[in-house]
């Protein structure tokens, strides 16, 4: 943030935006546009968990990748949802993973270097798409939906 733009931010701002900034590195995949679309969002999330008095969070991870060799779980998401989940967690703001059932193995893995200790429960809830492992508590539904 340059200094001329910084002037009037909260410390914290410009800490979150610096951050936002080295996870918005183009290295290759061609998002640059993603990117662009989704500036600030970090800001907006993160403000968003601090003004709520009992904040939960949901995380979905996992792309399995059929035609690979071999077919595997992809290994960055569910890696990156563990310590996400964990960080979380470290500041009271307990987290719900939810992946599909190929992607299974790799987020129990990740989640089990986790110090403290994460576990991933196995199990599965019936949805009409899909089917979905689930960790932690139950997300508070919405008012009006079943």
């Amino acid at each position: 943030m340059s200094a001329a733009s910084a002037a009037g931010q909260p410390h914290s701002r410009m800490v979150v935006d610096d951050i936002e900034r080295l996870i918005h590195v183009d290295v290759g995949r061609h998002v640059t546009a993603l990117f662009e679309a989704a500036r600030g969002g970090l800001w907006s999330a993160a403000s968003a968990l601090a003004a709520a008095p009992s904040a939960r969070v949901g995380l979905i991870t996992g792309f399995y990748v059929p035609l690979g060799s071999p077919p595997a779980a992809e290994t960055d998401g569910p890696v990156g949802a563990g310590l996400l989940a964990k960080g979380l967690a470290e500041v009271g703001i307990p987290c719900r993973l939810a992946t599909d059932e190929p992607c299974h193995s790799a987020c129990a893995a990740a989640l089990a270097t986790s110090r403290p200790r994460m576990r991933f429960t196995p199990g599965f809830r019936e949805t009409a798409e899909s089917r979905f492992p689930l960790q932690g508590p139950p997300l508070p539904r919405e008012k009006g939906k079943g």
